[in-house]
């Protein structure tokens, strides 16, 4: 059986300056952005009916999702080789109605049938919204050959709202001993590119063309969720013909 999940929709429009695709394409360009997430993935089946809930996996979220951002980058005057740039996106929910799931224990309660009576068939579902930033700026070392990138990226998310007809299985489902439905983090990025695919690079380290990068993110905060150091590393190559 094949499954599909929530379904994103969505258009960046530009506000100000000429994309890179346009022929007097402009370093400096600004973005507006808006995306849907609709909620088409399924969720669980009501209790009351049958059993079938205790066969069912949630896939979707259950809820339409709208996120609305800004993105752009600027070329600073004195040097075409430093680049800053940032992205910012806002994120909110309409409150939805689920099926309440019948898990073991949930409100206080073991038997599917007094959780129902307690919590109701139906429970109004409120994601909290979130805000997602990225900062950063790039140096090109050798023009066209070498580049510096780095940047800091942040994520706050608030709780989870859910409205039942029993106050303390809604404020256990938001937070709890051991889990939390809001989260907080800043990480910073470093990467070093080698860049081998310049169409105006007369003299090539090999004769294909390719880029290749290694890099480092490390957590700096975190809230409620995961911290570390990874190292990990990408390489890209391009093929074409006529």
């Amino acid at each position: 059986r094949t499954i599909i999940d929530d379904i994103i929709i969505g258009a960046t429009i530009l506000l100000k300056g000429k994309p890179n695709w346009h022929q007097n394409k402009t370093e400096n360009v600004l973005y507006g952005q808006l995306l849907v997430s609709i909620p088409f993935g399924p969720t669980l089946s009501s209790f009351k009916n049958d059993l079938k809930q205790f066969k069912e996996a949630k896939v979707g979220s259950g809820v339409t999702r709208f996120s609305l951002g800004l993105l752009g980058s600027k070329k600073l005057k004195k040097t075409d080789r430093i680049r800053v740039f940032f992205k910012s996106l806002f994120k909110t929910s309409s409150p939805e109605l689920l099926n309440t799931p019948i898990a073991l224990f949930s409100g206080s309660h073991s038997h599917p049938d007094s959780i129902s009576s307690h919590i109701g068939n139906t429970y109004k579902y409120d994601k909290g919204s979130e805000i997602q930033l990225n900062l950063g700026g790039e140096v090109e070392i050798k023009k066209s050959k070498l580049l510096l990138k780095n940047s800091f990226n942040a994520r706050f998310k608030a709780k989870d709202n859910f409205t039942s007809k029993n106050k303390l299985w809604d404020n256990w489902m938001s937070e709890h001993e051991g889990f939390t439905s809001s989260f907080n983090y800043v990480e910073f990025d470093f990467q070093f590119w080698f860049i081998n695919s310049f169409s105006g690079t007369r003299s090539k380290f090999l004769p294909f063309s390719f880029d290749a990068f290694i890099g480092v993110n490390k957590t700096i905060y975190s809230k409620n969720t995961f911290e570390g150091l990874n190292i990990y590393s990408g390489f890209t190559t391009y093929l074409q013909g006529w």
